[in-house]
């Protein structure tokens, strides 16, 4: 079972991506979550969720979030299309 992967994510999905895969320091922090340094609201790891990009697990009985297959796909092969046009080209005269 595969699911559809949005073409681009925005800027701040991509961001919450990056940091839930690079930081191993998580909390949840009212409705939000700290991950890392970046503060993080409900409703974009909700969207997140719902993309199929994280999940939220217990460890212990610690809620942890843990990107998931298509969420590394995203951050692998995805990420340069949301950063726009690749600085390598040229502009066309």
């Amino acid at each position: 079972m595969h699911n559809k992967l949005p073409k681009t994510l925005s800027r701040a999905k991509l961001d919450a991506l990056r940091a839930i895969a690079r930081y191993r320091r998580q909390r949840r922090v009212g409705k939000g979550w700290i991950v890392g340094d970046k503060r993080l609201s409900a409703s974009l790891i909700g969207r997140l969720e719902a993309d199929a990009m994280v999940k939220e697990i217990s460890l212990s009985g610690t809620p942890v979030l843990v990107v998931t297959e298509g969420g590394r796909h995203e951050l692998r092969f995805g990420s340069r299309l949301a950063d726009g046009p690749s600085s390598s080209r040229r502009p066309l005269r």
